[in-house]
């Protein structure tokens, strides 16, 4: 019998069941894009849970110093999710994997995604972050998904080891090309540039959103190229951002221009809402 045991006992002891949460980078012109792949590198295949209802898939940005990056949730927006009616899960065998997350960083926008959540990094330019992805199943959703006809599945927590991401350095171009994408760049040390770009780029768009930018900023040093294209710019969408841009700066120096638009511009929509701005109090609501 001690025979039949010691001949046993190894064979036991190799049958285990081990989960790494695995990751892989790949570029991709301006896109780099970072799967979190959960991998069964045991000896027994093992049942995983993969529906969102279900599982947690948790994925965190952190700096050089170690402070985790803040991000936008669109589930706060979206709200709670509904139940499913059934619960899918997946049996890796021995080698096989399932994609659970892919992080998606846009380095012409500075910006990154992945899944529900959304990061703005413009103000981490040549800067290397640090990416992880945590797997997470709790012994009662495992117990709720097995209700919903799902066969037996692992609980536990699985953490990937930490993947360093390269934010480029944003230059002007990347700057007009974000801007021509509708986002907005309101970083102090990038505002000189978002006015050089109001001022001299062709694109249209990249112009408008420059001057939505200065005005989110409150920028007063950008007053002038506001009220300078707010005079001369052909595109009526540009002259409308930089009315709004000017009353939000609000200082009396934003009233002439705002007066001249309302009286002289060729657009009615440009001259109503710069008459609007000036009711609205503009030369005393920020002071001076």
């Amino acid at each position: 019998m001690k025979y039949l045991l010691a001949l046993i006992f190894p064979i036991l002891a190799e049958a285990t069941v081990t989960l790494q949460l695995q990751t892989s980078t790949k570029r991709e012109g301006a896109e780099t894009m970072v799967t979190a792949r959960l991998a069964n590198s045991g000896t027994q295949p093992v049942r995983v849970l993969t529906d969102e209802f279900f599982h947690l898939v948790s994925t965190r940005l952190v700096d050089a110093r170690g402070k985790e990056i803040p991000c936008t949730d669109g589930r706060a927006v979206r709200g709670m999710a509904m139940p499913p009616d059934t619960a899918k899960s997946v049996e890796l065998k021995p080698g096989q994997g399932v994609e659970l997350m892919v992080f998606d960083l846009i380095s012409v926008s500075a910006t990154a995604m992945a899944g529900d959540l959304s990061w703005e990094l413009q103000n981490h330019s040549s800067e290397t972050l640090w990416l992880d992805f945590t797997y997470s199943v709790s012994a009662e959703a495992a117990q709720q998904a097995e209700k919903l006809n799902a066969a037996k599945v692992i609980v536990g927590e699985w953490k990937s080891v930490p993947t360093p991401v390269r934010i480029a350095k944003w230059t002007v171009p990347e700057m007009t090309m974000a801007l021509g994408t509708h986002h907005i760049v309101d970083l102090p040390d990038l505002l000189p540039r978002v006015s050089e770009i109001l001022r001299t780029s062709p694109d249209s768009i990249a112009r408008e959103w420059a001057a939505v930018s200065l005005g989110q900023a409150k920028y007063a040093a950008g007053l002038a190229v506001l009220t300078a294209s707010l005079a001369k710019d052909k595109v009526r969408d540009v002259r409308l951002a930089c009315v709004g841009a000017l009353a939000e700066i609000g200082t009396k120096a934003t009233v002439a221009a705002l007066s001249a638009a309302a009286k002289e511009d060729s657009d009615d929509l440009v001259r109503k809402r710069a008459e609007d701005a000036l009711k609205q109090g503009v030369k005393t609501s920020r002071g001076n």
